[in-house]
């Protein structure tokens, strides 16, 4: 099972790594950058966590920097919405009018 949930998230990193790519090669289409952040997150949370694994895995603890660059991506999609709850965490923009 754990095979079947590793090569789904990396076939939905691929697709959105694609889909991000195709903004720059052939212009700028809002479905498929909703797509490809959706890849993102959904690659993020497909891969196996590590809590749940068995203790027999060794061969997907040897993939562990392919979580790493799964999870870059997920990071990366998911760094302006902590900015903008640390912004606001406090309730006071800091901002006077």
């Amino acid at each position: 099972m754990d095979l079947l949930r590793v090569l789904l998230s990396l076939t939905l990193f691929v697709g959105a790594v694609i889909g991000v790519v195709s903004q720059f090669t052939h212009g700028f289409n809002g479905w498929i950058l909703a797509a490809s952040v959706g890849g993102f997150i959904l690659a993020h949370y497909v891969w196996p966590s590590k809590k749940h694994r068995h203790t027999d895995s060794g061969w997907l603890d040897a993939l562990d920097w392919l979580e790493f660059i799964i999870d870059i991506g997920y990071e990366l999609v998911i760094l302006p919405f902590r900015l903008i709850r640390m912004l606001f965490r406090d309730g006071d923009v800091g901002v006077d009018l």
